[in-house]
């Protein structure tokens, strides 16, 4: 629910930003916010509900309305592209080179965005390959129908992380996230059907 707040205070950053420049390039005003909330973090000057971090989101928020503007010459070399970023962003995670807000941590600055930019358009071309398979869409859609039974499981599963905490990060990740979905749909097993025939049974 955290990260939903954030998308909202950043959606009416947005808004306020579009009505007080209509017709203009707010482009500039984007980046300036997000380098300003970079800025603040590294210094440790965290401001009051994490606008700081919203800032630094509203780079890669314009980042995307620049990708869905030029998508159609992006999309003729996205096979290209998709590999340059895999072994971009790799390599970059090799060097501990990453952008975590929770801790306001952004190395090398600018490579870390792109680093990050990198990464979420080869994610998200991951996720268009997956999404023509029609088998393995119809996992990622009952996924995306119970993200919030997911996000609930997720802030409880530290009780758990005897079974997923490793001394590798990667393993770690794997491990976690499987933990979080087998229980997550336990638990739609159980509240759509023991749950549901019990009800059902002694009403």
């Amino acid at each position: 629910l955290i990260p939903c707040t954030y998308i909202s205070i950043l959606l009416i950053f947005i808004d306020v930003i579009y009505i007080l420049f209509p017709g203009k390039n707010t482009g500039y005003i984007y980046i300036f916010l997000g380098l300003l909330g970079i800025v603040l973090g590294i210094q440790g000057k965290w401001l009051p509900q994490n606008l700081d971090v919203t800032f630094v989101a509203m780079i890669f928020i314009y980042i995307g309305m620049l990708w869905k503007e030029y998508s159609i010459h992006i999309n003729k070399y996205k096979n290209i592209l998709f590999f340059i970023s895999i072994i971009l962003w790799l390599t970059c995670l090799n060097f501990s080179i990453y952008i975590e807000m929770a801790t306001r941590s952004y190395p090398y600055l600018i490579i870390s965005i792109v680093e990050a930019v990198l990464a979420s358009f080869a994610i998200c071309c991951f996720c268009e390959a997956l999404a023509s398979n029609i088998k393995i869409s119809k996992i990622t859609q009952f996924i995306g129908r119970h993200t919030l039974l997911i996000l609930l499981i997720h802030h409880i599963d530290w009780s758990l992380q005897f079974i997923w905490q490793t001394h590798s990060h990667w393993l770690s990740c794997i491990l976690r996230i499987l933990l979080v979905l087998s229980m997550s749909f336990v638990v739609y097993v159980f509240n759509n059907y023991v749950l549901e025939k019990l009800i059902t049974k002694y009403r």
